[in-house]
């Protein structure tokens, strides 16, 4: 848990590592500032158009793979949702 503690006042500092498309979905591979000099990997899922999107925030359970809820976000951004998947 100590990893999603950061200081409001300091920038995510996203860095883009991939992207593709499924479909009109955009997915972007991103690591952003944790806090505490933690980088956390997480997918950015985007649907198509200007939205705005509510947004759904993923956790993976610790002996699940990384990718586990990548199928479902990806079903979720046709609907119009903004799914964040972390990988950590």
């Amino acid at each position: 848990v100590w990893k999603f503690r950061y200081d409001a006042d300091e920038p995510l500092d996203v860095e883009i590592i991939d992207e593709y498309f499924e479909g009109e979905v955009q997915v972007q591979e991103i690591l952003y500032n944790g806090g505490h000099d933690a980088r956390v990997p997480a997918y950015l899922v985007k649907p198509p158009g200007a939205g705005p999107y509510p947004a759904v925030l993923y956790l993976h359970a610790g002996a699940m793979d990384k990718d586990q809820y990548l199928p479902e976000a990806i079903i979720l951004a046709q609907m119009d949702g903004l799914p964040v998947v972390l990988f950590q």
